[in-house]
């Protein structure tokens, strides 16, 4: 995996903040009266760090921007909201519901979210507190305090200058977003409910409509001011002719704005877990984040950590990225560089031309997008039919529970010599418990059909996602 910068154990926040997030900072400044958009998001399985990330920028990016405001002119205005369940909360208001709704413009505005001017970074960083306070968090077996929502951290700069007649000045934005962690339903481990897996399907729903609007852009249009991505079209659901669900969850819908604009730029910190135990989840994060890249067009930034070198790509001669990582190591004859005594990377005077990839078909393209999609959906639907069936059949454990109840409490009161027994409450207790058993095991069939039923969805849906991997060129050989 190739991405722009990566950062291991000895890191710091600092570090990260200062090669990843600083320059975003320095684009709102700069950009206060072009419409300048920044995001960075913090991406990974749950309990991979992410949170404590982006608290530490918070802080350092609330100073930043206070510094230069006062040296620019501009002012400085700071909402914080998150998203759960499909829905916005904002977090500067005891997590009051917001609803986001789209304009003639097809631009999604947040009605009723709280936004408040800060004049320094003492400000900032109390509302961020008093915003963090307020986020959506549940107990897992992995993370005592895990996310379960999407938070959004969102500052408006303004020019406080007058400017010239006729001209009209557009205001800057940063979003720094927290998304919610990553998660198979397995991971919860025994601290489960019905509640919380549903929480569990949302957050991956959510997720998983991210990466679909990525796949869209990445198709002839690019992202972050690739070719014609800094048009608006009339539909907001297109891009150049590309269409793009940002409706697919409430999470694209409102940062649209991220990935559409001349004058914006997008970081995605990939967070990853070391251990053994965590392998998949990060192969997952790093081709997630891979695919934010290759939907770029040179100008998105996703940064992240980059597993041990044997899984590691060398890059070609020549490559834009940053410099390699001196812990990889290309096997000999893939570039034409050499090392010198301390081990670092000079080019050859020849170095070796990048083999040609082959070209995509766009409609083939569209036609493998279009059946991931559809796939992606049917496992969605087949999940809530599953849940569906269970959360009968745990209904009817709830009566059963209560006939027993009922039953041991007039046996008890009988033991007690405090009543007789009544024959005819035998026979109402076996006709209750046969017309309970007969239930389940009607249940429990239709049960098994719904597991069925999901497992072959999520093998089509691996499948559509593989054709869709060969069709873009990721695998290797022949189909």
């Amino acid at each position: 995996f190739e991405f722009d910068d990566s950062f291991g154990e000895d890191a710091t926040n600092d570090d990260v903040y200062v090669r990843a997030v600083a320059p975003l900072v320095r684009l709102c400044i700069s950009g206060a009266e072009e419409g300048a958009n920044a995001t960075c998001f913090a991406y990974g399985q749950t309990g991979s760090g992410k949170t404590h990330t982006m608290s530490a920028c918070y802080e350092q990016t609330a100073r930043d921007l206070a510094a230069g405001c006062e040296t620019n002119g501009l002012s400085m205005t700071v909402s914080f909201y998150d998203i759960y369940g499909g829905k916005c909360y904002d977090l500067l208001s005891d997590r009051a519901p917001c609803q986001a709704l789209e304009d003639a413009r097809g631009r999604t505005k947040i009605i009723g979210l709280r936004e408040v001017t800060a004049l320094d970074a003492s400000e900032v960083l109390s509302l961020v507190e008093r915003g963090m306070r307020c986020r959506k968090t549940s107990r897992t077996d992995g993370n005592a305090t895990s996310s379960r929502s999407h938070a959004v951290f969102q500052v408006t700069l303004k020019s406080k200058l007058p400017g010239e007649e006729g001209v009209k000045r557009m205001p800057s934005r940063l979003a720094l977003v927290d998304l919610a962690g990553s998660e198979r339903g397995a991971d919860r481990g025994k601290l489960v409910d019905q509640r919380i897996r549903r929480e569990g399907a949302g957050i991956n729903k959510s997720l998983l409509a991210l990466k679909e609007c990525i796949r869209a852009l990445s198709v002839g249009c690019g992202v972050n001011g690739g070719k014609d991505g800094g048009a608006l079209a009339a539909e907001p659901s297109f891009v150049g002719e590309q269409r793009v669900p940002f409706r697919g969850s409430k999470l694209t819908q409102v940062l649209r704005d991220a990935f559409i604009g001349k004058n914006s730029k997008t970081v995605l910190l990939a967070h990853v877990s070391p251990g053994h135990g965590h392998a998949e989840h990060t192969l997952n994060t790093l081709r997630y984040a891979i695919r934010l890249k290759d939907g770029s067009d040179g100008t998105t930034t996703p940064v992240g950590a980059k597993p041990a070198s044997p899984c590691a790509r060398p890059r070609s001669p020549g490559s834009p990225l940053a410099v390699a990582d001196p812990t990889s190591s290309p096997s000999s004859g893939d570039s034409g560089d050499d090392e010198d005594a301390d081990g670092k990377a000079t080019g050859s005077e020849h170095p070796r031309s990048s083999p040609s990839l082959p070209s995509i078909d766009p409609a083939r393209l569209r036609e493998a997008m279009d059946a991931h999609a559809g796939a992606a959906a049917a496992v969605a639907r087949a999940g809530e039919a599953l849940m569906a069936r269970h959360l009968e059949l745990a209904d009817v454990a709830e009566e059963e529970r209560a006939l027993l109840s009922d039953a041991t409490s007039r046996a008890t009161r009988v033991t007690k010599g405090k009543g007789d027994i009544d024959i005819l409450e035998h026979y109402d207790y076996c006709d209750a418990l046969d017309d309970l058993l007969e239930r389940r095991a009607g249940m429990e069939e239709g049960l098994r059909a719904a597991v069925a039923t999901l497992r072959r969805a999520q093998a089509d849906e691996m499948a559509a996602s593989a054709d869709l991997d060969w069709v873009e060129g990721r695998l290797d050989g022949d189909r």
